[in-house]
C-alpha cells in the first residue's frame, strides 16, 4: 500500500512540478506584452510582479521535483508554511480592526485642485471656492476655503506700497496654508507686513526636488525678486522617497540621485525604482506596519541629507544666474533640526539662509492646528514679522 502511494506521490509531484515550470516559462515579459498589451510596453511595476510570479513558480516546482520521494518531508513543509502564513493573517485582520478604530477623522472636500504633471508629479489646479472640512466625530478641526490662480494659492495683501518688490516663496504645506483661509498662510501675512506681492508656490507635500524643479523649469521667476524656500525635516523622506511617502502620495514624484559627485534626475520613484517600489507597495499594505507606523529607510543618513544639498544648491545657482546674489534663502522652518547638518554646507556654498529651527516650538497649541499639526495663523503671523525684520522688508 505504501508503495503504491509513493508512486502516487510521485507522479503527481512530477505533474505538478513540471505544470509549474510551463507556467513559468511561459509568463516572460515578452509573451506577455505581445498576448495583454495593446502597444507591447509593460510598466516597469508590473515587471517586477511577473518576474517575482515566475521566481515562485520556479521555487516551487523545485520543491516539487527534489522532493517527490519524499512525501513526509513536503507534508512537513508545507504544514509549517501554511501555519507560519494563517498566524501572519489572524495578525493582519487583527491590527486592521484597530487601525479602522484609531482613524476616526474624515477631510471633506467640495472639488479636486490637484492634477498630475509629468515633471513635479502634480501641481495645483486653478480652481476658486475649494471647501475644505476636517472632522474628527462630530468636531470640525477647520473649515476653510482655498483659491488657486496661475498654479498657485492666492495671497490677500490689504495694501500694496510697493507692488515692484516681488518675493517668491517655495514650500509644502506649512506654506501652502493647509487648514487655513487665504489671508492666513505665511504668505498674506508677509505681504500684509510689507506691503510687496508675495507669490506662494507652496504645495501640500511638495520635497526639496520639487522646489529645485520650480525654479529650474520657471526661467521667468529666477532673479526676479527674493526666493524664500520654506525648509521642513520632512522634506529629506520626500527627496529619497521612503516607503510613507511612497505609499501615501509621492509614486510619481522626481527622483534624484547623487552621480559622480554630480545632481543627476532619474525619472520618478514609480518608474525608476520598480524593485524598491514594487516592496514598499507590498508592504504598504500591511495593517501591522502601517499601525506600528514602519518606515524605510527607518532614519535620515548623511547621503540623504547631502541630496537635499544638492538640490538647494542647484535652485541656487539657477534663481541667481542673473547676476544678482543673496536673493535665494533657505529658511529652516521650527522644528528643523537637520538644519545642524545643512547649515555648514549651506556656507560651504555661500547659499543664504535664516535658522529659524529654534524660533519657536510647533507642538504648543497656539503654533499648531488642535487636532491636525499644521501651522496655525498665529504661527504664521510670527514667522512673517522674524522674516520681515531679519531680511529689512518693513
Amino acid at each position: 500500500m505504501g508503495a503504491v502511494y509513493s508512486t502516487k506521490f510521485y507522479k503527481f509531484s512530477i505533474r505538478v512540478g513540471l505544470s509549474l515550470l510551463l507556467i513559468a516559462i511561459l509568463s516572460n515579459e515578452w509573451l506577455l506584452s505581445i498576448l495583454l498589451s495593446s502597444d507591447n510596453e509593460i510598466h516597469p511595476i508590473n515587471k517586477v510582479k511577473i518576474r517575482v510570479f515566475e521566481l515562485c513558480c520556479l521555487l516551487l516546482a523545485s520543491l516539487f521535483l527534489a522532493l517527490r520521494k519524499n512525501s513526509r518531508q513536503l507534508s512537513r513543509i508545507i504544514i509549517a508554511t501554511s501555519s507560519v502564513l494563517l498566524m501572519v493573517l489572524v495578525i493582519e485582520v487583527v491590527f486592521h480592526f484597530m487601525m479602522a478604530r484609531s482613524n476616526d477623522y474624515e477631510v471633506i472636500q467640495s472639488q479636486q485642485y490637484v492634477v498630475r504633471d509629468s515633471k513635479l508629479g502634480y501641481k495645483l489646479k486653478n480652481v476658486i471656492g475649494t471647501l475644505i472640512t476636517k472632522k474628527s466625530g462630530n468636531d470640525i478641526i477647520y473649515d476653510v476655503s482655498y483659491n488657486i490662480d496661475h498654479g498657485m494659492r492666492i495671497t490677500k495683501p490689504k495694501n500694496l506700497s510697493a507692488p515692484s518688490a516681488v518675493i517668491n516663496m517655495l514650500g509644502c504645506s506649512v506654506l501652502f496654508g493647509t487648514g487655513l483661509n487665504d489671508d492666513q498662510t505665511i504668505a498674506s501675512q508677509l505681504s500684509a507686513i510689507t506691503g510687496r506681492e508675495v507669490k506662494n508656490y507652496g504645495v501640500e507635500g511638495y520635497g526639496t526636488q520639487q522646489i529645485h524643479s520650480i525654479i529650474k523649469n520657471n526661467p521667468e521667476m529666477n532673479n526676479s525678486g527674493l526666493a524664500l524656500y520654506i525648509f521642513t525635516n520632512d522634506h529629506v523622506s520626500r527627496v529619497i522617497g521612503t516607503m510613507e511617502v511612497y505609499n501615501s502620495w509621492g509614486r510619481e514624484m522626481p527622483y534624484f540621485k547623487i552621480a559622480d559627485a554630480e545632481l543627476e534626475y532619474a525619472g520618478n520613484f514609480q518608474d525608476d525604482r520598480p524593485y524598491r517600489a514594487w516592496v514598499y507597495q507590498v508592504l504598504g499594505k500591511s495593517s501591522i506596519v502601517k499601525y506600528f507606523k514602519l518606515n524605510f529607510p527607518s532614519s535620515i543618513n548623511d547621503s540623504h541629507l547631502f541630496l537635499t544639498f544638492k538640490l538647494m544648491e542647484v535652485a541656487h545657482l539657477a534663481y541667481e544666474e542673473g547676476g544678482s546674489t543673496n536673493s535665494f534663502y533657505v529658511i529652516f522652518y521650527p522644528g528643523s533640526s537637520f538644519s545642524r547638518e545643512l547649515i555648514p554646507l549651506l556656507e560651504e556654498a555661500e547659499i543664504s539662509y535664516l535658522d529659524y529651527s529654534d524660533l519657536f516650538d510647533r507642538r504648543e497649541n497656539k503654533f499648531h492646528i488642535p487636532g491636525d499639526g499644521h501651522p496655525s495663523r498665529y504661527a504664521n503671523q510670527i514667522l512673517a514679522q522674524q522674516i520681515a525684520r531679519d531680511l529689512d522688508l518693513k
